[in-house]
């Protein structure tokens, strides 16, 4: 579930709850998540992989050179945190997922 805040002029997501592998969820804060894929850079690559185009995780493999196990281990992350999906074996971005890849640019 996500929770909208609104801004005059704009809308942002501020939290939501993610499901944990156990079954039971908790509130995470966008600024959280952002802080969590900015940190790791090959999570970084995925999301860039995918906001050019949906693809399936030996493609992004390919593109970012990392083993397809890792690759898949990292986007399993990225979709149990709601900022990937997946779809018959391809990935894109949720909505969720492109906010965060926006403020992740405006990091680096």
């Amino acid at each position: 579930m996500v929770f909208v805040m609104s801004i005059p002029g704009e809308a942002f997501i501020k939290s939501y709850r993610v499901k944990l592998s156990t079954g039971s969820e908790r509130m995470v804060e966008l600024k959280e998540l952002v802080g969590h894929v900015a940190a790791n850079s090959n999570k970084v690559k995925i999301l860039e992989t995918l906001h050019r185009k949906q693809s399936n995780a030996k493609m992004v493999s390919k593109n970012i050179r990392l083993p397809e196990r890792v690759v898949r281990g990292l986007l399993d992350e990225l979709a149990a945190d709601g900022i990937v999906e997946e779809d018959e074996g391809r990935y894109r971005l949720t909505a969720l997922g492109n906010q965060i890849f926006g403020e992740v640019k405006g990091i680096r």
